[in-house]
């Protein structure tokens, strides 16, 4: 029984979804007529109203190409404006950025030359100071060997007044020697 009463139930639950889905299927084919039956309609409007609306159309999407262009006249203003003004900005920055870099050269340069005159001054005062000792202990040498001279030379004109007088001496009197006293 349970299994006839299960059957029976489900005969009635196929009979009730066939029942559903041809009712579906009738709402879903009026529906698509009334859509076709819409369209055509439209359709039919439209071509009516076709020529209008082209001109229409035309009217306004000259009017949207004028407006489009004229905003895009002011943005390419706009932006030429903002281009120069980014170019004198920038030839500005360089300007200054190269003076200050030839200022800071310059300054280099010129603590640099100084500091080569003075190292070389320095060089040319050592060299001066040791040439002058040099000259100097030449000059006491100079002095040394001239005092040493002059002795000798004293001494050479003691000996040769010595010999002047011994032979004038001796061959008057004969003498018999030299003596260097």
């Amino acid at each position: 029984e349970r299994a006839a009463a299960w059957q029976e139930s489900m005969d009635k639950g196929q009979s009730s979804l066939r029942k559903l889905l041809e009712a579906a299927e009738n709402n879903e084919r009026l529906a698509i007529e009334g859509v076709n039956r819409r369209l055509d309609e439209l359709r039919e409007l439209l071509e009516s109203a076709d020529d209008e609306v082209q001109k229409s159309l035309s009217i306004q999407i000259q009017s949207e190409s004028q407006d489009i262009q004229s905003h895009m006249r002011q943005q390419l203003d706009s932006m030429e404006r903002s281009i120069v003004e980014l170019h004198d900005g920038v030839r500005h920055w360089a300007d200054r950025r190269i003076s200050e870099s030839s200022s800071a050269t310059q300054s280099w340069v010129e603590a640099s030359v100084v500091n080569r005159i003075t190292a070389l001054d320095k060089m040319v005062k050592k060299e001066m100071i040791d040439r002058s000792s040099a000259n100097e202990q030449i000059l006491g040498m100079i002095t040394h060997n001239s005092e040493r001279w002059c002795q000798l030379q004293a001494k050479f004109d003691e000996i040769l007044v010595y010999i002047q007088k011994g032979s004038s001496a001796g061959d008057a009197a004969g003498s018999d020697g030299f003596s260097l006293g």
